[in-house]
């Protein structure tokens, strides 16, 4: 949003309108999915979508997709949870000993 550049002030307000509908249409979709589907994106919204109006996949294949984006999310946050608690051990470490 910070980098839209439009003329007019009323294009801008448009703009921001459309963007916080989709915002909301999101966040309703994150809503109404299955409840441990916690990872469910922007980006896997609008591949949805696309699907859905233009049906070019098969349904199968963007479900499969998704889950895929979604398995390399989990492992992410895990490494990332892992990571962060090895560098808090050196600090305390570094702390304790000294």
């Amino acid at each position: 949003m910070a980098d839209y550049q439009v003329r007019k002030w009323r294009a801008w307000h448009r703009h921001m309108a459309m963007v916080a509908l989709a915002g909301l249409f999101v966040m309703e979709e994150q809503l109404y999915q299955k409840p441990g589907d916690a990872l469910l994106s922007t980006r896997d919204v609008v591949q949805i979508l696309d699907w859905y109006f233009r049906s070019s996949p098969t349904l199968e294949s963007v479900v499969e997709q998704i889950e895929q984006r979604h398995y390399r999310r989990r492992l992410a946050s895990k490494s990332k949870f892992k990571i962060a608690a090895e560098n808090e051990k050196e600090i305390r470490k570094k702390i304790f000993t000294v």
